[in-house]
């Protein structure tokens, strides 16, 4: 038997919920920031397996003498869309390293499945890393994004690393060379984005915050402050026209046949930028830097993220435009147009990296990440921009489309990934579906016995 605790994470823990259910083999425990959670989670499993995180509690249960600084604690805290603006936030990540430490040995926990959003998930994810006699794994599941509909187990922080389960000698089944394709997610972005321009959804919100945003108090991803929520909503709306109002986009018309390279903007906060990007968190000093690098006529067009038109202010924009030849580009520009006619893409994170990979065109990560093994898709970071040496047509010659190394990576992403949905319900109700639940099931099963 081994013993599986899962992260509640929400909307998510219901998905979570159910896999767990199917989970014969296994003892399950929990951890949850949310007394509503909690008290849901203690109707169907014992309490003793269920590690409440609130605010109150940790904050109340210091573990004496344990050393929680190899935790880069100011790291986690300063990733946090919510921690990074509380000054009991350090704390609480302190008391709960020894917290996680104590639950992890007691129960002796084997695998931890979550995701790697929020600092207490990655504390909990550093906890059972580094403390390999604690002998647990935290495996994150996520979206491969290509091919579509399958998903794989990360082992690390930063989306660089997938859990195998092949032998080193194992033949991979040889699949069709992988081909861009936009995700699914983006039509139910779009009606997300939808929903939010109307006033049902502004009246419901408005209810939420004096109903049960009250009784959230203790969850330590809810901000202290009612006030700055409340102001933080208000100002999308702000911000939003602001943005219509004020910045000046062009589009791909008047790029006509100047050259030009993309980079698009990461909604922020969002995990990709804040955590899998750190260090690289800063936009416009990516930007900037990208920016030096460049011959005197070739454009660096920054694209808008759809889902982020709103959330940031309007100095942002300023700050980016004071560069010469740097262009916003209409948010609504097909991205695969302007991905086939760029010189180049840059990116810290994002899937637009692998799509531009895909289709031939030389793109580049600030960050690690698994499809770097393609062979047009390379890691950079600042020392390589700083290099006298480094221009943008030695970045471009530094790689090269090879069509025996793509296959390898296609043939090796389907051989250790899983087909299923990871979401949920409001996102993307099939991933509550039986047939979908049976194949998350498995591949937890497939996983475990590795």
């Amino acid at each position: 038997m081994k013993n599986i605790c899962f992260v509640a994470n929400y909307e998510k823990t219901l998905l979570f919920a159910k896999v767990a259910d199917k989970l014969s083999n296994a003892n399950i425990f929990w951890i949850t920031v949310n007394r509503t959670l909690y008290k849901s989670l203690t109707d169907r499993y014992p309490k003793e397996t269920i590690l409440l995180i609130d605010k109150d509690y940790i904050l109340a249960n210091e573990k004496k003498g344990f050393d929680s600084s190899r935790y880069k604690l100011n790291e986690m805290w300063y990733g946090d869309r919510v921690l990074k603006h509380e000054s009991w936030g350090q704390t609480y990540l302190s008391n709960l390293s020894g917290i996680y430490y104590d639950f992890i040995l007691k129960n002796k926990i084997d695998f931890i499945f979550g995701e790697q959003t929020w600092a207490h998930e990655l504390l909990v994810h550093r906890v059972s890393s580094l403390n390999s006699e604690l002998e647990c794994q935290f495996l994150s599941p996520h979206t491969v994004r290509m091919p579509s509909g399958k998903f794989a187990f990360f082992k690390d922080e930063f989306q660089s690393a997938i859990q195998t389960f092949r032998s080193i000698d194992f033949e991979y089944e040889k699949y069709a060379l992988l081909k861009a394709k936009k995700p699914e997610y983006l039509a139910l972005n779009d009606k997300i984005l939808d929903k939010k321009s109307k006033l049902s959804y502004f009246i419901k919100k408005a209810k939420y915050f004096f109903t049960e945003r009250i009784k959230e108090a203790h969850d330590p991803t809810k901000p202290d402050s009612l006030y700055r929520a409340f102001n933080g909503f208000f100002s999308y709306y702000i911000n939003k026209k602001k943005y219509h109002w004020f910045v000046k986009e062009i589009t791909v018309k008047d790029v006509g046949e100047k050259d030009f390279v993309l980079f698009t903007l990461h909604k922020q906060p969002e995990a990709s930028i804040d955590n899998t990007g750190r260090y690289y968190e800063n936009q416009i000093e990516v930007i900037k830097n990208i920016w030096r690098i460049l011959p005197e006529d070739t454009l660096l067009l920054v694209k808008e993220h759809s889902n982020a038109i709103g959330d940031r202010k309007l100095n942002f924009y300023k700050k980016i435009s004071q560069f010469k030849n740097v262009k916003f580009i209409n948010y609504k520009a097909d991205s695969y147009e302007l991905v086939k006619k760029a010189k180049a893409v840059f990116t810290i994170s994002g899937t637009v990296a692998y799509e531009a990979a895909l289709m031939n065109t030389p793109t580049f990560t600030f960050i690690p990440i698994f499809f770097n093994g393609l062979s047009l898709c390379k890691h950079i970071n600042y020392d390589h921009l700083r290099n006298p040496g480094t221009s943008l047509k030695s970045l471009i010659n530094s790689v090269e489309f090879n069509e025996k190394n793509d296959q390898n990576y296609t043939n090796w992403i389907h051989g250790n990934s899983f087909d299923g949905i990871i979401s949920d319900y409001n996102s993307n109700p099939a991933c509550m579906e039986d047939v979908n639940i049976e194949k998350l099931v498995n591949a937890v099963n497939v996983i475990t016995s590795v």
